[in-house]
């Protein structure tokens, strides 16, 4: 069980990061993590040489819900590998 876990775990990582970079490709954003829900600021800008416009609504949505997924998913596999460690011990 431990396994599917820590594998969700790396796997949701993965997605994570490769949205990430999609999106750091299209535009230039900054993320503010004690600010409200719409804490994307307004500063995403056409990129000079490549014309990509600037992520859709769609994209900024799926790296915010897999950003909130982490952090539960993690904490999960810490709990699990706790009584893992303690049935051992």
């Amino acid at each position: 069980m431990l396994g599917i876990r820590r594998q969700f775990l790396l796997e949701s990582a993965e997605r994570l990061e490769v949205l990430g970079q999609a999106l750091k490709r299209q535009c230039r954003w900054r993320f503010d993590p004690d600010g409200p829900q719409d804490a994307y600021q307004a500063t995403c800008r056409r990129q000079r040489h490549s014309g990509a416009p600037p992520p859709d609504a769609l994209s900024v949505a799926r790296l915010r819900a897999a950003k909130a997924e982490l952090p539960a998913r993690s904490a999960e596999l810490q709990i699990a590998l706790a009584r893992e460690v303690a049935d051992t011990l």
